[in-house]
């Protein structure tokens, strides 16, 4: 199993730095769009100084929120099956990786991010 796995990886990494250029450039454009066509409705309903500065906030947190998960996606995906291959270490015949200590320090900084964002 571990002959495979490092097959797979050693041929992901060749085109994983294609598709994260190609992702995060489609994730700008559609961040610079999406808060574009806020401001225009914001405009549109002549809303006050206050409602503009706080839909600005919201709209940088939320894409500040998802440009994190572009960017950390693959380590976190990494971390989740490692401390399942852990889990599963103790249980069968699987070699132990490492620790879920990983995983859960990731996790925090996304756990604040949700509860400032609600």
């Amino acid at each position: 199993m571990s002959e495979l796995e490092n097959q797979v990886a050693s041929a992901t990494r060749d085109w994983q730095t294609t598709i994260m250029e190609a992702a995060r450039s489609l994730f700008w454009i559609l961040a610079a769009i999406e808060i574009s066509v806020a401001a225009i409705w914001l405009a549109l309903a002549a809303a006050t100084l206050e409602s503009w500065f706080s839909e600005l906030v919201r709209r940088i947190l939320f894409v500040g929120f998802f440009a994190f998960l572009l960017e950390q996606g693959s380590r976190f995906a990494k971390a989740v099956v490692d401390s399942l291959f852990s889990i599963g270490a103790g249980q069968g015949s699987a070699r132990q990786r490492r620790s879920g200590a990983a995983l859960q320090s990731r996790g925090r900084p996304c756990f604040i991010v949700i509860l400032i964002y609600q």
